[in-house]
């Protein structure tokens, strides 16, 4: 069955080794198909706190040796947002982060199509779905187990019209709803070049 709606997922984090190092923001943006309408928006500020990883670092001396990703953050404005949050905030603490989000897909899921056994489980799709799915398993499990296996890797279609048409992707904007964004604009303008090559799909 065809699904009628699909979850972006987008998180920004201090590097790209999710058994070394931590999310620090989080969105979902929930579409339906086949139209991929915006139904509902989710985002929310990750202060990983205290936790260390198996180095023994923690997420601001993991994100110091990576002056790539910092200078990022800097210029996103995500790293000054985390600091002002930082202070004994609660909205922004990991485990508050994640009740939320389950609390967003079970909103969503009710549009979702029960499988054989009876689960209502979203397609994961984003820019790097892959990459978000070993993040969400490692600090996220229980809203890793809400999505389906199946990912929609929107970046396979930018890599498709580079490779065919010499159309690079834009420049993402390293914040977690505006990515989020870009990946579902990226959907919509691969249907309008599919329909630029091939035509417009007859009924």
């Amino acid at each position: 069955m065809i699904p009628s709606l699909i979850i972006f997922l987008d998180l920004e984090t201090t590097g790209l080794l999710a058994r070394l190092d931590f999310p620090l923001e989080i969105a979902m943006t929930a579409v339906q198909t086949p139209r991929f309408n915006v139904v509902d928006t989710f985002w929310s500020p990750i202060d990983p706190g205290g936790l260390k990883n198996p180095d023994g670092e923690d997420w601001e001396t993991r994100l110091a040796d990576n002056a790539f990703v910092t200078e990022m953050h800097t210029k996103s404005g995500l790293l000054a947002e985390l600091r002002a949050r930082k202070e004994g905030d609660p909205y922004a603490t990991l485990k508050n982060a994640e009740a939320r989000a389950l609390a967003f897909v079970d909103k969503q899921v009710k549009h979702v199509a029960p499988n054989a056994r009876g689960e209502r489980r979203p397609y994961l799709a984003g820019s790097n779905p892959d990459f978000d799915r070993r993040f969400l398993e490692a600090y996220f499990p229980a809203l890793a187990r809400k999505f389906h296996y199946r990912n929609l890797d929107v970046n396979s279609l930018f890599i498709l019209r580079e490779l065919l048409a010499d159309r690079p992707k834009s420049e993402a904007a390293h914040r977690a709803l505006d990515d989020c964004e870009q990946a579902r604009n990226g959907v919509l303008a691969h249907f309008e070049w599919m329909r630029s090559v091939f035509g417009a799909a007859r009924t």
